[in-house]
């Protein structure tokens, strides 16, 4: 999981690793889109298979309805080794990255990714995906006679610029070849997801109607452990590829997958299984599709008409602005009572002076450092860099 990133995106910035699931023969899923706006409605489909009532509603062991995550019915139903993991650390959101599920491994990681830090994240000169890429290799190799499961969240390219995805590329590059270098030919039994949640959903570049499109369509591409796909799922397989999907569909393939038969005990009445034919013709066009919300339809169903020379400011954008303090809330609706809030308490440099104000992080609802104090801090930060 990279998060976010966008399928252009990871076309754009991690041409290696492209260019090596596609030597590899993944399926890519040309038009898998998104369910929300941001993680918490994407993931909780993706790990749980049920929608989102709140973010206030997880938990770490369901959703809203006590369903349980994948990586639980993993190990406590299905008997596999398990690790979820991620290269970086969220304590103080009530999103679905910082759920502390009941794995076999990865607990440890999480600590050692807690402090401050600069992009590209780094442990000493080591960046922290590689520490997360070595730690999971270590694992798979110590379970290869075991079922196993491992969840990889990277997050270093949760930033404005558009550039630091790209320092994924050699680390995803050298983790997977490593892997498919394993004896017993370890991977080709193994079902792999290469996923990101949204596309960037904040930033100077999400302005622009393209950044708008990006963020509604976030990459997929699956490598199916052959050994247990029939003639009739492979034909599936390859029709699917080309249609709408969802964050849904996935959490039912993966299910579908490893349960086999069994699995049919287990669908849930959202997606459907990559395995079997999508429903048609509602999957030929976003609006067609029920799980996905129509304000992203109306978005990437649109017809824009863009010159060459407005192309090049579009691309150019993504890299020479400057991120701004406030860009990450972009995305929320300018009536937004938290916008109301910043408005009357924060709106000028006085007042950003008293550390005891009541401002917070707008799109969180747990007690924080507050945005005021955040400016500070940045300020601070940025005198001590001139000095």
């Amino acid at each position: 999981m990279i998060d976010p990133i966008s399928m252009a995106h990871f076309n754009r910035t991690l041409p290696k690793t492209r260019e090596l699931i596609h030597s590899l023969n993944f399926t890519t899923y040309h038009k898998y889109t998104v369910v929300g706006d941001n993680s918490g409605p994407n993931q909780a489909a993706l790990y749980a298979g049920k929608k989102l009532k709140s973010r206030g509603s997880i938990a770490s062991q369901g959703v809203h309805d006590g369903r349980k995550w994948l990586w639980d019915i993993l190990r406590d139903d299905m008997g596999f080794v398990t690790l979820k993991a991620e290269d970086g650390c969220i304590e103080n959101s009530n999103m679905v990255q910082s759920i502390n599920p009941k794995t076999t491994h990865g607990k440890a990681l999480h600590r050692l990714f807690c402090w401050d830090f600069i992009r590209p994240n780094c442990l000493g000169a080591t960046a922290a995906a590689t520490h997360l890429t070595n730690y999971a290799f270590d694992f798979i190799k110590q379970y290869t006679n075991r079922p196993w499961a491992a969840f990889l969240s990277f997050i270093d390219s949760h930033e404005d610029t558009g550039v630091l995805s790209a320092s994924l590329d050699h680390i995803l590059l050298d983790f997977i070849q490593k892997f498919v270098s394993l004896k017993k030919n370890v991977w080709k039994s193994t079902l792999i997801v290469f996923i990101s949640d949204h596309g960037l959903h904040y930033g100077p570049y999400f302005q622009s109607s393209e950044g708008l499109k990006e963020r509604a369509q976030p990459m997929l591409h699956f490598h199916l452990p052959m050994t247990k796909i029939n003639k009739l799922q492979k034909a599936a397989i390859e029709q699917n590829s080309n249609l709408l999907t969802t964050p849904f569909d996935v959490y039912e393939t993966i299910l579908h997958t490893l349960m086999g038969k069994k699995y049919r005990n287990q669908k849930s009445s959202y997606g459907t299984s990559l395995l079997e034919n999508l429903p048609l013709p509602d999957r030929l066009t976003c609006h067609g599709t029920e799980l996905i919300p129509s304000r992203f339809c109306e978005i990437i169903e649109s017809v824009n008409v863009i010159s060459k020379e407005n192309i090049l400011i579009q691309s150019a954008s993504r890299f020479l602005n400057t991120p701004s303090l406030y860009s990450f809330f972009a995305d929320l609706p300018n009536d937004s009572e938290n916008w109301k809030l910043w408005r009357e308490k924060c709106h000028n440099e006085d007042t950003l002076q008293n550390f005891n104000l009541p401002c917070k992080c707008l799109t969180s609802h747990q007690v924080e450092l507050s945005l005021c104090e955040k400016w500070i801090y940045s300020k601070l930060s940025s005198n001590s860099r001139k000095h």
